[in-house]
């Protein structure tokens, strides 16, 4: 089934967004490909066997995995994390979690991130940002959480949806792009229907048809939210998932260096594109930032990252 039958070019309104912070400590985890072998039973169990509805907030859950050129990025909480050998939760990144809520409709609508990471930037808070189906993470340090929360609320308080803060782009700094070459599509899976697409998430998680395909799934108490590659569609049983009615196309954008020194893309780049109304759909890994746009607005979305950047494709 798809949604959202407008045109690639529409964009829809702001939509109300609802803000909570995340009861539980999410670790960021980079699987490099030695490792997989120690993190199948792992990868599997969560994969799976979390697609529950749980009803209590208390036990919240997240997981998210997403795979991108040979290298694994994990999302999980404090529980989850266990589950993976000593050697590769080591080096592990903590980060608390601001929880935005806005539904299927806010996929389309223009600024979102930008509103919301904006403030954050000029403050000189950190982050990370994961956008699923109807759901968008901010990841801040622990220490920035109350923080975080008073700015992101009074911003959102703030009658004038279209109210932005800017944040300075240096044409004086280098950063490296690419586009990833297939077509993605984005989709949701209600909990019930995991079981019988086991075997299409297990091939595209740990058997992928080359080195370079992309995947992503995040699994938490109200939604399995998918991103994949738009021909592994067919590989799912009919009318078992929502999938976004248009395709979308990937630009990576990283200064070359680990996470540490790309948290504060999220808020320049988001700003950049959405100066040029264009929609995206923004995944934080541990050594990349992909931002997904409409396929149709993609020589946009590039020419709107070299006008705000020094660009090295």
């Amino acid at each position: 089934r798809r949604v959202h039958g407008g045109l690639e070019h529409s964009t829809s309104p702001m939509p109300e967004l609802n803000v909570s912070a995340v009861p539980v400590m999410l670790h960021l985890i980079k699987i490099d490909p030695q490792n997989m072998d120690h993190c199948t039973r792992a990868l599997i169990q969560h994969a799976l066997q979390f697609g529950v509805h749980q009803e209590k907030e208390s036990e919240f859950g997240f997981f998210s995995v997403t795979r991108c050129e040979e290298e694994l990025t994990l999302i999980v909480d404090d529980q989850q994390v266990l589950s993976f050998p000593v050697h590769v939760r080591a080096k592990s990144q903590q980060w608390a979690a601001i929880r935005v809520t806005e539904g299927a409709d806010a996929i389309d609508a223009v600024g979102i991130v930008s509103r919301l990471t904006a403030p954050l930037a000029l403050e000189g808070i950190t982050m990370c940002y994961f956008s699923t189906f109807t759901t968008d993470m901010i990841l801040v340090p622990p220490n920035d959480l109350n923080r975080a929360m008073n700015i992101v609320r009074s911003q959102l308080s703030q009658s004038d949806s279209s109210t932005s803060h800017s944040t300075t782009t240096d044409k004086s700094v280098s950063l490296s792009t690419y586009t990833l070459d297939a077509d993605l599509a984005i989709c949701q899976l209600p909990h019930l229907n995991v079981k019988q697409c086991a075997h299409p998430i297990l091939r595209l998680l740990l058997f992928p048809s080359s080195p370079t395909s992309f995947f992503s799934l995040t699994v938490t108490a109200n939604e399995v939210s998918l991103v994949m590659e738009a021909k592994d569609i067919s590989e799912f049983p009919s009318g078992v998932m929502t999938v976004h009615s248009h395709e979308w196309s990937a630009v990576s954008v990283s200064p070359g260096q680990e996470l540490s020194a790309n948290t504060a893309l999220v808020a320049p780049v988001s700003q950049a594109l959405a100066s040029q109304s264009i929609p995206i759909f923004y995944l934080s890994t541990f050594s990349e930032d992909l931002t997904l746009v409409p396929r149709a607005r993609l020589e946009n979305a590039v020419q709107s990252l070299r006008d705000s950047f020094v660009v090295d494709e």
